[in-house]
C-alpha cells in the first residue's frame, strides 16, 4: 500500500462512467452491482443482457421502468468509445433500439446516492449516465457514475478470460 493511493479488496472492481457516456461490463451469478451518483442529480440506466443477446433487466433482479433513451442517445455519439461499444454490441447480437432499462437516481437525487443489485444469472451490463452537452444558459451538467462490482468468485489478474471494460479494451 502507499499513502494517498486507494486501494480496492480482492474482487473488487471500479469504474466510473462519465456523464453523456456509457460502459459496458461481464457479470456473473452472484456478482454485487453498485452503481453511486457521485455528484447528485444524474440519471443512471443500466441494461442487462444474457448470453444469448436477450435484453432483460431480471438478470439484476429486477423489472424494467423505463426506454433506454439515454443507452440509445451514448450510443448514437461519434466518439470514439461509442463506436467501441457499438462494436461490442453487434459482435455479441444485442439491439438496443427497443431496449427497456432499470432507471436509478433523478434530477433531483442527492449527491452519493446508490442503488445495490445481485446478479442472478450470468450476463452483460451496460451502464449510462445519460446526458447532453450543458446549454449556455442552464445549469444541466451531466457528471459521473461510479460502477463497483464485488465478484462472486474474484478473478485473477493474469490469464483471465475477461479482458477490460469495453470502452478501454
Amino acid at each position: 500500500m502507499r499513502p494517498g493511493i486507494r486501494s480496492l479488496p480482492v474482487g473488487v472492481e471500479r469504474h466510473v462512467v462519465d456523464g453523456g457516456q456509457l460502459i459496458v461490463v461481464d457479470i456473473e451469478a452472484g456478482d454485487l452491482v453498485r452503481v453511486t451518483d457521485l455528484e447528485g442529480c444524474q440519471g443512471c440506466e443500466l441494461v442487462a443482457a444474457d448470453g444469448g443477446g436477450r435484453i432483460d433487466a431480471g438478470i439484476l433482479g429486477r423489472k424494467a421502468n423505463a426506454a433506454a433513451n439515454g443507452v440509445r442517445a451514448a450510443l448514437s455519439a461519434d466518439i470514439e468509445s461509442a463506436r467501441v461499444v457499438r462494436r461490442g454490441l453487434e459482435r455479441r447480437k444485442i439491439d438496443v433500439a427497443e431496449a427497456r432499462c432499470l432507471r436509478v437516481f433523478s434530477d433531483d437525487s442527492a449527491a452519493g446516492s446508490s442503488a445495490d443489485f445481485k446478479v442472478e444469472r450470468n450476463g452483460l451490463l451496460i451502464v449510462c449516465a445519460p446526458g447532453e452537452a450543458m446549454r449556455p444558459h442552464q445549469q444541466t451538467t451531466s457528471t459521473a457514475i461510479e460502477l463497483r462490482i464485488t465478484r462472486a468468485k474474484p478473478r485473477r489478474k493474469s490469464g483471465s478470460r475477461h479482458g477490460l471494460p469495453e470502452p478501454l479494451a
